[in-house]
């Protein structure tokens, strides 16, 4: 897994690989889709905040992140399912069978995982992206000013 940039650079660049500056994103508010269901709409409360100000929830994202936050509501729909009848039912001819909801939440969850890693929804998926920095850092590595050595 790559190293994030600032270690890299707090390591002294040990590989001498260039270090690669930030797109630049496109800045503005990034609104709720209306047609996401009542769930969906509420994940997307949840972590859209935190996401737009890390820089990783701009405009040109709003497709994919209202992508991730209705799989997740289908996924959590599915879940209640099985939670409520259980993993199994009887069929008409009498054979026990997997409830349909049970592979259904097991390709929304995978869904979940792959769209929520390009938001870094995920500690592993976290190290590899590059957020936005707070004041009194640097824009090219995120360091304190103090402990950049960027030129």
């Amino acid at each position: 897994m790559p190293k994030p940039v600032a270690l890299r650079i707090l390591e002294g660049n040990p590989g001498k690989r260039p270090i690669r500056a930030r797109a630049a994103a496109p800045r503005g508010v990034v609104t709720c889709p209306e047609w996401l269901t009542v769930e969906a709409r509420a994940e997307w409360r949840r972590l859209a905040p935190a996401l737009t100000k890390a820089g990783l929830l701009t405009p040109l994202d709003r497709s994919a992140f209202a992508t991730y936050c209705q799989s997740f509501a289908r996924w959590k729909e599915c879940q209640r399912v099985v939670q409520e009848s259980g993993p199994l039912y009887l069929s008409a001819t009498g054979r026990l069978l997997e409830r349909p909801e049970v592979g259904m939440a097991q390709r929304f969850a995978k869904e979940v995982r792959e769209i929520g890693a390009d938001f870094g929804l995920s500690p592993a998926s976290r190290g590899r992206l590059e957020v936005n920095q707070e004041e009194g850092c640097c824009s090219r590595c995120g360091m304190p000013l103090d402990l950049c050595g960027c030129s």
